[in-house]
């Protein structure tokens, strides 16, 4: 082999040589800067059509959380909406709640939570069908929270309405931060239970109907039979015998709260007295 041909062929083994050592620095490099220090590696975050975010929009370590909490004797149902952020980051968010005919939403314990509800505000008004919801900073500037409860979304059962699940949906939610990132998500659904966690459910009969309003109850039933009302601990607080048909008990200075009601016939209601 003649000297210029072992020159030519030295060097193109030494770029190849060259171009290795290149690549595999780029991958070591790459490997490194996806590494978190608590050894996971994190995705990039992503707008709602799927690209990548610019980096002064990235959302880093964000997220929106639903949960539901079912009622219990001397405790409503409710559902909490909860908000992982970074520290030191206001914001400010909108969202929709759109409830089952069976439920209403208890405009008077929907609240934030403690923590937040010392730097946010909170609005809420009904929209067509559904709920909207509206956070928005008191001050410039919000600290110190990371991993946040954000709303308590209290909700009640329409007494005609049978115990079961019901599926809640939140729409549309929003969460924009001082850093320009957004949360964004079209929708969550989650689903809530009626039944209280004392054990003690509604035995339901069809010809039977049990309400309470303004301290009133009233009871309808096909057969003349006792009724009798009970609070959550077992105690007898009433009891009456009606006639066929509807009848009409003044419950109003029994304790506050929720009550079971039985009838003579078998049948067992859940009441609320406020």
């Amino acid at each position: 082999m003649s000297k210029e041909i072992r020159m030519r062929v030295s060097k193109s083994l030494l770029t190849a040589i060259l171009t290795a050592v290149y690549l595999c620095l780029s991958c070591t490099y790459a490997a490194a800067a996806a590494w978190t220090p608590s050894g996971a590696y994190e995705a990039a975050a992503s707008d709602n059509v799927g690209n990548e975010a610019d980096d002064d929009d990235a959302v880093a370590a964000q997220d929106l959380i639903v949960e539901s909490v079912k009622p219990s004797a001397d405790k409503p149902g409710y559902i909490i909406l909860r908000l992982r952020l970074p520290s030191d980051n206001t914001f400010e968010g909108k969202f929709s709640v759109a409830l089952p005919s069976e439920l209403e939403l208890d405009t008077v314990n929907t609240a934030l939570f403690e923590q937040p509800a010392e730097q946010y505000r909170l609005s809420v008004a009904k929209v067509a069908d559904a709920w909207a919801f509206e956070v928005r900073p008191k001050a410039l500037r919000a600290s110190g929270l990371t991993y946040l409860d954000l709303v308590k979304i209290v909700w009640t059962k329409n007494e005609s309405a049978p115990d079961g699940e019901y599926e809640v949906i939140l729409r549309d939610l929003e969460f924009t931060f001082a850093d320009n990132s957004i949360i964004r998500q079209n929708e969550i659904e989650v689903t809530v239970n009626t039944r209280n966690d004392d054990g003690v459910e509604s035995v339901e009969s069809p010809q039977t109907e049990v309400t309470c309003l303004n301290g009133l109850l009233s009871v309808t039933s096909p057969v003349a039979e006792q009724v009798d009302v009970y609070s959550m601990n077992g105690a007898l607080v009433y009891n009456a015998h009606k006639a066929t048909g509807e009848s009409v008990h003044d419950v109003s200075r029994l304790p506050h709260g929720v009550l079971i009601v039985k009838g003579g016939s078998g049948w067992v209601r859940k009441i609320v007295l406020r």
